[in-house]
């Protein structure tokens, strides 16, 4: 959960994570 371009899609969010 590091990426703020992806902060405002939770789903996006977690595969940005990964």
């Amino acid at each position: 959960s590091t990426s703020d371009s992806h902060v405002w899609l939770p789903f996006i969010y977690q595969f940005e994570d990964c």
